[in-house]
């Protein structure tokens, strides 16, 4: 028993004196500092930049919806409408994201809305197939649809032949030398 007490106290013993007492200081160590903080400049002009594109977006998305709308007024066409109603589900669906990551997908919407409105011209639009050239009647000026306005390509002097390609209510989609548009039927005999 005697060998036990000696042996525990001699274990205390040694354990005590291997530690670190309360006068004992460690190593001071150099502090290094990693950390460079980014100028508050560059913090403001990235969160601007994310704004501008989330603002852009946003306007983008709308212009797009009132653009659906606008084909869809008046427009009896079931499937073009039934495609229109999906791009307005897939819109709606965006309303609480984040529009700053919306770019892709909004262009995506508009290219799909540009071949629906391809795809209704080409089943609307009935060829012609009498007579596909017609003298132009009067100084008249083929015309180009693009981002809802009239563009004009060229004014055709009075007595000159075009070819009809095909043809829209009152209009001719026609082509002389390499240009192809839109010329109202009243300029052509």
């Amino acid at each position: 028993m005697r060998k036990i007490v000696i042996s525990f106290s001699m274990l205390a013993w040694f354990s005590v004196s291997g530690q670190i007492g309360a006068w004992d200081k460690p190593a001071e160590q150099p502090i290094i500092n990693t950390v460079q903080p980014l100028p508050f400049n560059e913090l403001l002009q990235a969160g601007l930049a994310r704004q501008k594109m989330y603002d852009d977006n946003q306007q983008y998305a709308d212009w797009l919806l009132d653009k659906i709308y606008e084909i869809k007024r008046g427009n009896t066409d079931d499937s073009l409408n039934w495609a229109m109603d999906n791009y307005i589900k897939q819109l709606k669906e965006y309303f609480h994201a984040d529009y700053s990551r919306l770019s892709q997908p909004l262009r995506d919407i508009n290219l799909g809305i540009k071949e629906e409105l391809y795809n209704y011209h080409e089943r609307e639009i009935r060829p012609v197939h009498n007579d596909r050239y017609k003298t132009v009647t009067m100084d008249c000026g083929i015309y180009v649809y693009n981002q809802n306005e009239w563009k004009l390509l060229k004014v055709i002097d009075k007595g000159i032949k075009v070819l009809i390609i095909n043809e829209i209510q009152d209009l001719y989609i026609v082509k002389y030398n390499g240009l192809e548009g839109y010329m109202k039927k009243d300029c052509l005999n």
